[in-house]
């Protein structure tokens, strides 16, 4: 999965390997952050841990890092009652 605001989001993903079809733009203001945490939260928490766990070992270090900080954020907003 791919998200990209002001790029062209499956550009980019295909430079990961990951399809146009697991890409997408979307408006960077807060109806869009907000829809995009919600999304990624059911996507992300809807994978059973042992499935996210192998997935993490064929990571590059750059998807690795990146997934850590959008776990980070999924948590905090989860805390916080917005997810």
């Amino acid at each position: 999965m791919f998200l990209g605001a002001n790029i062209d989001a499956a550009k980019e993903a295909a430079r990961f390997g990951i399809g146009a079809d697991r890409s997408v733009n979307y408006k960077c203001d807060e109806a869009g952050k907000a829809l995009n945490y919600e999304v990624i939260s059911e996507a992300f928490y809807g994978v059973p841990e042992e499935l996210r766990h192998e997935c993490r070992k064929r990571l590059t270090p750059e998807l690795a890092a990146i997934l850590r900080r959008w776990e980070s954020a999924l948590y905090n907003e989860k805390i916080c009652g917005r997810i």
